[in-house]
């Protein structure tokens, strides 16, 4: 349940940052305004409070994204994003109403600590674990090696647990040192690349372009890098599923095209064209010979 409240989080983020750019079609602000308020009830009634964390966290990052381009957005439903945002604040610090949340399953997961001392015994081992850790995927065997003895005797005694508290100790324990360097890598490359965007002083030419002859794909890339952020928050708290890490990718793919777009609106796309000649038939029919060969 907390995985899916998440992926609904991700909607009321696309929708409520689609609802910010003035649009002349009606029916798009119809249909994006239900969708978000299907998400936010569906978020309420379920009341987990990592839920209501991360909300603030991407609601916080969508309204410092329009607010820094604010002429070109609708102020009253930036107004309303700042009312949600309060609400998911009070719901972090006070909990949901009971009498607004639905009667859901408990979810059994393990705790940060559990988590990192099966972690710190995994790299513990040998040098070789320490590099490169146990294996991608492999945090059941090291759960079911390393499990604390104390388990034994309560009631989650025959649970195995795929998982651990956080992606980010998975990461840690299954792909070790050298895995968790080339994660921060992409991780500080993004960070770099998204502060210099909105810290930087535009040109005279980027301030003709970005008038206002781009604001849906600074709008995209917003919705892209606040839903980013949110799931890189929730990989250091709790564990992405296939889903979540999916869309966490392709956010993160999404927010590195658009920043390019933004930062070079003039550069001519790289094309190649293969003229008719000798040399081209002959390689197009050694390449096709040895297609078919392999096949």
């Amino acid at each position: 349940v907390t995985q899916f409240g998440i992926f609904i989080l991700l909607i009321v983020l696309v929708s409520l940052n689609e609802m910010f750019i003035a649009k002349k079609n009606r029916i798009n602000d119809i249909i994006w305004f239900l969708v978000f308020a299907l998400s936010l009830a569906t978020i309420v009634v379920t009341g987990f409070k990592i839920m209501w964390i991360v909300a603030t966290v991407g609601l916080f990052f969508l309204l410092v994204f329009a607010i820094s381009r604010l002429e070109d957005l609708r102020t009253a439903w930036i107004s309303i994003g700042f009312s949600v945002f309060i609400l998911a604040l009070l719901f972090t610090f006070l909990g949901t109403p009971n009498f607004l949340t639905l009667r859901l399953p408990v979810e059994v997961s393990l705790s940060q600590s559990v988590t990192w001392k099966i972690t710190t015994q995994v790299l513990g081992e040998n040098v070789l674990r320490f590099v490169l850790g146990a294996g991608p995927a492999s945090f059941p065997y090291s759960f079911s090696q390393f499990r604390p003895e104390g388990m034994n005797t309560s009631l989650i005694w025959s649970v195995r647990f795929n998982q651990g508290s956080s992606s980010f100790l998975d990461i840690l324990s299954s792909t070790g040192f050298l895995g968790v360097v080339a994660l921060m890598v992409t991780i500080l490359l993004a960070l770099g690349t998204i502060m210099y965007l909105w810290t930087r002083k535009p040109s005279r030419a980027g301030r003709r372009t970005e008038s206002g002859d781009n604001t849906e794909e600074w709008s995209m890339m917003s919705a892209s890098t606040a839903i980013w952020l949110s799931l890189l928050l929730v990989m250091l708290i709790s564990s992405l599923t296939t889903s979540l890490w999916l869309a966490f990718f392709m956010a993160l793919g999404v927010t590195m095209t658009l920043s390019r777009t933004i930062l070079a609106p003039e550069a001519k796309p790289w094309s190649f064209s293969l003229r008719t000649s000798p040399q081209y038939g002959l390689a197009s029919s050694f390449g096709f010979i040895l297609l078919f060969a392999t096949v």
